[in-house]
């Protein structure tokens, strides 16, 4: 855990961290849930738009980080699309599984990623990530220390059982929330959709978008062994079997993840659920987990 943080510069990042601040700057009324939309400091001059939806149940409330995907946004996650495009990616990739928690009584907090949604600015991944390693950084890891950041503002408010805060997210999302429960521990359970395999080989025989790379990491560790360290807590591992994620990558990974669970004594805590579909999340089968 401690060399990852370092392959992804955490440990530079940490000197310039500041004092969370959150301004509340629009708010939102459905039926079975209210609405935040937030901004959330998480370096000097750097604020995350977010949204955090709470159920209209009694609280504390159980929570989880829902991170979206390449090329989705927060509002996609909870279910507001601000555009056709990301209408179509909500039909696609049933990516609003951040209101469908909601809906079943989760509070959940969606964070914009560094390139997407309102944090745009027309800079692709290769333009960020270009600047990052030229500032002895790395992209994916500005991008996980503002989850890191933005999980100390979910873990400080009052209506939260800070017991039971998880992550979820569907293909980069589902990177970053591996990347979010390996680090942290006080993510308490994890569900891993549409991504989870080891990249190391696939990588060889196919260019991907360079935030799935870290410098220096395929020396030590692939995605596998990242996700092991967020045993013994609970983990789900979704795929649709007609993604194009290679099954039998994903089937060698949950094998390889499944080994160690048994080898920490936790077995009964990793669940998989492929299903007949494709790039998607399958929100009925994450919420049949999670009751178990």
């Amino acid at each position: 855990r401690r060399r990852l943080r370092r392959l992804l510069k955490l440990d530079k990042l940490e000197t310039t961290s500041c004092p969370l601040e959150v301004e509340v700057v629009e708010r939102i009324s459905e039926a079975r849930y209210s609405g935040e939309k937030l901004l959330v400091k998480v370096q000097p001059d750097m604020y995350v738009p977010a949204w955090v939806l709470i159920p209209r149940t009694e609280p504390p409330h159980p929570a989880i980080m829902c991170l979206h995907g390449h090329g989705m946004s927060k509002d996609v996650t909870i279910g507001r699309p601000r555009s056709e495009q990301e209408k179509a990616k909500i039909a696609e990739h049933c990516g609003d599984y951040g209101r469908g928690f909601a809906e079943a009584g989760y509070a959940v907090f969606c964070p914009d990623v560094r390139g997407f949604g309102e944090r745009d600015g027309a800079a692709g991944c290769a333009h960020i990530g270009q600047n990052a390693e030229v500032a002895g950084l790395t992209l994916a890891g500005l991008r996980i220390w503002d989850h890191l950041r933005c999980l100390e503002y979910v873990l400080s408010r009052p209506d939260i059982d800070r017991r039971r805060v998880g992550a979820a997210g569907l293909s980069m999302g589902c990177e970053h929330s591996m990347y979010l429960a390996a680090l942290d521990k006080r993510i308490s359970f994890a569900i891993l959709s549409g991504c989870m395999r080891d990249l190391r080989h696939e990588g060889l025989d196919a260019c991907h978008c360079r935030c799935s790379y870290v410098p220096g990491l395929f020396e030590y560790l692939d995605w596998s062994d990242i996700t092991c360290l967020i045993s013994p807590r609970p983990l789900l591992i979704q795929q649709g079997v007609n993604d194009y994620v290679p099954m039998h990558r994903v089937e060698g990974a949950t094998k390889k993840i499944r080994r160690f669970y048994r080898l920490a004594k936790a077995e009964d805590n990793v669940g998989t659920h492929f299903f007949a579909g494709k790039h998607e999340f399958n929100l009925a089968g994450a919420l049949r987990w999670l009751q178990q």
